[in-house]
């Protein structure tokens, strides 16, 4: 039995369960890691019976609340006027590995950039301190309360985080990926 799973294995396994799910709701779907490496900001090619195409990023975690989205944080507080964000994304939870049971997070493109726009924005802006150097050039990422629609209250004397999607949580919105 397998004691630990390198991140290489486990974003394969992430990769792989979000195909086998996607292909049960009939769409036809294409694993771009596969024949091109690791395919920037692109791992899968989704397609509908009404022909309609959609990229998709995935991100799998395990062990952790947060994944880390390829970019900073000062990046992402300005993710809704740049294409840093093109695809839509689903994230993997890895509850267990034995038996293999998972959560899936469905947003958007759009979902995504509006997301990951107000967190990283009240990040720098709004938690009431200077946005140094040092924390705009942090790793920007998503936690999973933020994808279960929650709101954060701060521990500070500063703005609490206000989800742009409370109360709605993204779990098993397979649908999403075919919104704007």
């Amino acid at each position: 039995m397998i004691k630990e799973i390198t991140n290489k294995q486990l974003g394969l396994l992430g990769e792989n369960l979000v195909c086998a799910n996607l292909l049960a709701h009939g769409w036809d779907v294409a694993n771009l890691n596969v024949s091109f490496g690791n395919f920037r900001n692109i791992d899968l090619i989704c397609q509908n019976n009404k022909n309609e195409s959609v990229t998709i990023q995935v991100k799998t975690l395990y062990g952790n609340q947060c994944a880390f989205i390829g970019l900073t944080s000062h990046e992402a507080a300005e993710c809704n006027n740049n294409n840093k964000i093109v695809s839509a994304w689903i994230f993997v939870k890895i509850n267990t590995l034995f038996p293999l049971q998972a959560d899936y997070y469905i947003l958007s493109r759009n979902q995504m950039i509006e997301l990951t726009y107000k967190i990283h924005y009240w990040y720098l802006f709004e938690w009431n301190r200077p946005a140094t150097q040092s924390l705009k050039d942090s790793p920007a990422g998503i936690y999973i309360w933020m994808l279960q629609g929650k709101d954060r209250k701060s521990r500070y004397a500063d703005q609490d985080f206000v989800n742009p999607f409370t109360p709605t949580s993204f779990l098993n919105k397979w649908d999403n990926i075919w919104l704007p």
